[in-house]
């Protein structure tokens, strides 16, 4: 989740909103959905992020408990969407595990990609 959240510039919302249908395996694209149904696809360039985008879909099934949520890409363990606080509540507990002490939250991960590639930018471009 935190990778998609980074590499791809999600909010969390619109992860939220993954199905397993919007990641094809061949392509290695992933379908979002945006705001007023604007949509767009991104191509997970990260093979460590195809690798654990398979996994998770392989894992799927064991995590299907309600039909009604099945094709939902997150799912908590009693098979229900994750919910935003959920979100932010995992990435609270990895980022203590990490010993990162700066308040930060997993907006400031979309944040900081898009920091991240103006500075490419400006590098590459001289």
């Amino acid at each position: 989740m935190m990778r998609l959240l980074f590499y791809c510039g999600l909010e969390i919302s619109q992860l939220l909103k993954l199905e397993c249908s919007d990641y094809n395996r061949k392509t290695k694209m992933l379908s979002i959905r945006g705001k007023h149904q604007k949509g767009k696809n991104i191509y997970l360039f990260s093979k460590e992020l195809q690798k654990q985008m398979e996994d998770l879909l392989n894992e799927h099934e064991y995590f299907e408990q309600d039909e009604q949520y099945s094709n939902r890409l997150f799912l908590s363990k009693l098979g229900r969407p994750l919910s935003m606080k959920m979100v932010i509540n995992i990435f609270d507990k990895y980022r203590v595990m990490a010993e990162i002490e700066k308040e930060v939250t997993p907006k400031d991960l979309k944040n900081s990609m898009t920091q991240y590639a103006k500075e490419l930018m400006i590098e590459q471009c001289g």
